[in-house]
């Protein structure tokens, strides 16, 4: 999957690429396709922001986390990410029995 990653306070390094790739391949293993993820990364003050936008086949998903931490930032992400592909994948499924 190729992953649009932005650093607006620092530089993209590659255990940063290693890390979100990593994170996001938990998405990969849900089967919905990943359309453009987009991630982008800020540091405010002592706190690491951490937002993502991705398209899904009929929907926009975004959330945004944010710790001290980077790696819990992008992971407390990757949760949110997971529960609403879950949620739409909820929605798609019973839009679909309704309709039969």
């Amino acid at each position: 999957m190729n992953i649009e990653i932005t650093c607006k306070t620092m530089p993209v390094t590659p255990s940063i690429r290693e890390h979100i790739s990593y994170a996001f391949s938990k998405l990969e293993r849900l089967d919905v396709q990943l359309i453009n993820p987009r991630v982008v990364i800020e540091k405010d003050g002592n706190d690491i922001m951490v937002e993502a936008r991705i398209l899904t086949p009929g929907n926009e998903i975004f959330a945004k986390a944010n710790h001290e931490n980077f790696q819990t930032a992008t992971n407390r992400l990757v949760d949110k990410l997971k529960q609403q592909v879950i949620r739409h994948r909820g929605k798609q499924t019973t839009a679909r029995t309704q309709a039969a």
